[in-house]
């Protein structure tokens, strides 16, 4: 399967150990990349640590530890540390729909959306009620027409 690396950025290099960021696209093997440089370099490669500081639009800033997560739900603020479900998956454009087309989606009818509004060209979509919760995630039929496939 082609992938696409766009960096290898080389870190430190020393007693036989190499440190190393990349920047690359989904479903690279990070170690199949290791031990191919170690291929090239003749003398062998393997991870000892490997660390993802992004996917998508998920970014270690703003993850959380164990030890924080419980203090968290200690104090009971742990929805401190949850994403609003609608601000997920990013790539789906968000449809805001009134309330009874929410009571519909929510009984896993069909829904229509406005064909005035621009969208990406997406498949899918995420339908979001009047006060900006994720309905469900739902999957275009025609044009404009769309059906729920995930419902919450």
């Amino acid at each position: 399967v082609p992938v696409s690396v766009y960096s290898i950025e080389l870190l430190s290099c020393g007693a036989g150990r190499a440190r190393l960021r990349v920047h690359c696209g989904p479903g690279t093997y990070i170690r199949r990349i290791a031990h191919d440089l170690g291929g090239m370099l003749g003398c062998g490669a393997h991870l000892s640590e490997l660390r993802r500081t992004r996917s998508g639009s998920f970014d270690a800033a703003h993850a959380r530890t164990i030890e924080q997560l419980g203090e968290l739900a200690a104090d009971g603020r742990l929805a401190e540390a949850l994403l609003p479900a609608a601000e997920l998956l990013p790539a789906f454009p968000a449809e805001r729909v009134d309330t009874p087309t929410a009571l519909q989606i929510r009984q896993g009818r069909d829904f229509r959306v406005s064909p005035f509004r621009v969208r990406s060209g997406s498949k899918y979509l995420r339908a979001v009620d009047e006060g900006g919760e994720l309905v469900a995630i739902a999957e275009m039929v025609i044009p404009n027409l769309y059906h729920p496939m995930l419902v919450l």
